[in-house]
């Protein structure tokens, strides 16, 4: 036992001394092959010439305060003199290189400091009563406007011959949310991340309500730019392009911006004339821009400055007011977000009112008396109705849709009407609203402008209201963050921050 334990440390010291040996042999050679390169090869002296390689993308001009590094001999021995000249002017191309590096990034670091120096000026504030104006692009980045759109349309300039007819579509987006108002721009024509909130341009943004008046008080800068956007080219003597615009946003909003009464008035749909009380799935005598300026001069005749009437609000369509900026009506997007809703608030009103114990008895009752049946036509209706509000919930995303899809959209409005139309015809006391058809105008927006649109446009929730929606986290997270900021200096960081955000998106993502 000991002799075999002693073969084998004599076997592993022989293994040991053979790799210590084969390795001494392997350097040996290693040193003979780069001393002969060495001797073989001329050392050049250094290219005077900058260089085709990625070093030649950071060349700048030197100044005359930059000192380039030469290599100089160090010994009179031969050999050790070629091994330091050859490493010597490789490290002096290296710190050259880097120099050149250094000054491009000061000059540039310069640049910047300048631009952010410019868009640092504070906006100044009114006094009295006159309220202030909103932010507006011009004070957040000079010429962002004009800027962002060349940039833009120069990256999908080939994407117009396939997609969109040919046209650049930017949709307005409003919302109101955290005690402020927050209007700004969405390009529609992009490959993927359409309704991101990095997409979404800040045009105007203050602290209040979103009425017609106050529109009119603080969107005067914001309109004239919008007016100047319609029409520009690529390049000063390129094609000019062909912007189709779109509105999207809450009922209050769409009516505010196209100078409507509301959704309380005797014509309640900003899109067509239909009645309140026949409100439902038909479009009546759809609006156009003529019709509504038409209806704008007949309410001013009426009224002259007075209260206006009923009469006056039938004579005039319930037009009160010119648009703000003129989008066509039938390119007003029915909201996805709160058309929906609207759908879902009524199934939730229907659970609401079968689950009361008082109205369940009394429904009981009444079905007792009319010899009835209660549990299947109300269980399997309402059951049949969340089924389809799903499926048109699958419809809102941002996509492009067939035509066996539209056909598919418009099937479901059509089913989702009549089983709210037979609800409320077989029970008439669920729910108790002053519309004689018990359908809203948001309920009217959805299932009856929605697949008009659709059949349009090819789409449905290609651009929605989700990513002015997502200003409602930055507006929180931004407030905690600038505490010490007040009034318009939060909101101009708050329209610093979704401005660079943009930047970050034209160049990186979603093209």
């Amino acid at each position: 036992m000991a002799k075999r334990k002693l073969l084998c440390k004599l076997n592993a010291k022989k293994a040991v001394r053979e790799r210590e040996r084969k390795r001494e042999e392997r350097r040996e050679s290693a040193a003979k092959t780069r001393e002969a390169r060495l001797a073989k090869k001329a050392i050049q002296p250094p290219d005077e010439q900058p260089s085709n390689s990625a070093e030649a993308v950071f060349d700048a001009p030197i100044g005359d305060e930059e000192v380039l590094l030469v290599p100089f001999p160090t010994t009179n021995d031969v050999q050790t003199q070629t091994d330091q000249e050859f490493s010597i002017e490789r490290l002096c191309a290296e710190l050259n290189a880097a120099r050149r590096r250094i000054t491009l990034l000061e000059r540039n670091l310069r640049i910047k400091e300048e631009e952010l120096a410019s868009t640092r000026s504070r906006p100044e504030s009114r006094t009295g009563r006159e309220p202030r104006r909103a932010l507006s692009l011009d004070q957040l980045t000079p010429s962002t406007r004009t800027r962002r759109a060349k940039a833009i349309a120069v990256k999908i300039r080939q994407f117009f011959s396939q997609n969109h007819r040919g046209k650049l579509l930017i949709a307005i987006l409003d919302d109101r949310g955290c005690a402020s108002v927050k209007i700004g721009l969405q390009i529609g024509n992009l490959l993927s991340d359409v309704n991101s909130p990095r997409n979404f341009t800040l045009v105007a943004f203050w602290e209040g309500p979103e009425t017609r008046s106050e529109m009119e008080n603080r969107l005067q800068p914001v309109l004239v730019q919008l007016a100047q956007l319609s029409d520009f080219s690529v390049a000063e003597s390129g094609p000019k392009l062909t912007i189709e615009w779109f509105l999207c946003g809450d009922m209050s909003f769409i009516c505010a911006w196209l100078g409507r009464m509301g959704p309380a008035a005797v014509f309640p749909c900003a899109l067509c004339r239909v009645p309140y009380h026949q409100l439902g799935n038909a479009i009546v005598w759809p609006r156009t821009i003529q019709s509504m300026e038409r209806g704008a001069m007949i309410f001013e005749q009426k009224t002259r400055g007075s209260k206006h009437t009923t009469a006056d609000s039938v004579a005039s369509g319930s037009q009160k007011a010119l648009p703000l900026f003129a989008v066509l009506p039938q390119n007003v997007i029915p909201s996805p977000f709160y058309t929906m809703h609207s759908a879902g608030r009524k199934c939730i009103d229907f659970f609401e009112k079968n689950t009361n114990p008082v109205e369940r008895e009394r429904r009981l009752l009444r079905a007792s008396e009319e010899i009835r049946s209660i549990g299947t036509l109300f269980a399997s209706d309402i059951a049949d109705l969340l089924n389809d509000v799903r499926e048109l919930h699958t419809y809102a995303r941002a996509f492009l849709m067939s035509p066996q899809q539209i056909h598919n959209f418009e099937a479901k409005c059509f089913a989702v009407h009549s089983y709210f139309r037979t609800l409320w015809e077989s029970h008439p006391t669920e729910l108790e609203t002053d519309n004689a058809s018990g359908f809203t105008p948001k309920l009217h927006w959805l299932l009856a402008h929605g697949p008009d649109f659709a059949k349009r446009w090819g789409w449905f929730g290609f651009l929605s209201e989700q990513s002015v929606e997502h200003l409602h986290h930055v507006l929180n997270k931004q407030g905690d963050r600038f505490k010490h900021f007040k009034g318009d200096e939060l909101l101009l960081k708050i329209g610093e921050h979704q401005t660079l955000v943009n930047a970050v998106f034209d160049r990186h993502l979603g093209w």
